[in-house]
């Protein structure tokens, strides 16, 4: 009788098994990335016209050197204008066709304010490679609700994340470094962190 409980017990947990990996979802990393990407980049062909301003505050410090301000008229691909401006550099590229032009004040543009550019309108950077993997996304048609103590009610969203390692970095970290990407239940970008470049997109809305 115990021997053909044990029987049971290891079929039963057998069966569970195939079943859980039969509703796993398999997407190229690849894929998934760029069609993010694509849902979430601004400027690209066949975009409505747009005015945008943005605002960049280091919430812990008044009057710091890491706030700045962001804005872009944007008409086509080939008719926009960025300006681009903190305490200690700042930055104008106009573009009108096949005419480019910037205009820099400062030693360097600053790492922290380039990322902070490309988070608004490119997402990720235009020379980030993903490494050649898949990712399970059959977690992300899991959605819910919970109601705090204050009654209000908050979204639970499931992420799909994966990453991998560098065999070698930029200083302080010469021996290994790892990047890794998010996605929300949109299958837009969650989060991104690379060597070169770290951002979290929190809450997304139409633009």
């Amino acid at each position: 009788m115990v021997g053909s409980l044990i029987a049971l017990q290891a079929a039963l947990l057998f069966c569970a098994s195939a079943q859980a990996s039969g509703n796993k979802q398999f997407e190229p990393l690849s894929d998934l990335l760029a069609s993010a990407v694509k849902s979430s980049r601004l400027g690209l062909p066949g975009h409505s016209p747009f005015h945008l301003r943005a605002t960049v505050k280091d919430p812990n410090h008044k009057d710091s050197p890491f706030d700045a301000t962001i804005e872009e008229y944007w008409v086509s691909p080939e008719k926009w204008r960025r300006t681009i401006r903190s305490r200690d550099y700042s930055l104008t590229i106009v573009v009108n066709g096949h005419d480019v032009s910037q205009k820099a004040q400062g030693d360097y543009y600053p790492y922290w304010l380039r990322n902070a550019v490309t988070s608004i309108f490119d997402v990720v950077p235009d020379d980030f490679t993903p490494e050649e993997k898949t990712l399970d996304t059959s977690n992300l048609s899991r959605v819910g609700e919970s109601s705090g103590a204050t009654g209000v009610v908050h979204t639970i969203a499931a992420t799909a994340c994966t990453g991998w390692n560098h065999a070698g970095g930029p200083p302080p970290n010469p021996d290994g470094v790892s990047t890794s990407v998010c996605f929300n239940h949109l299958r837009l970008v969650n989060s991104i962190r690379s060597p070169f470049f770290t951002s979290h997109y929190m809450e997304p809305a139409d633009f």
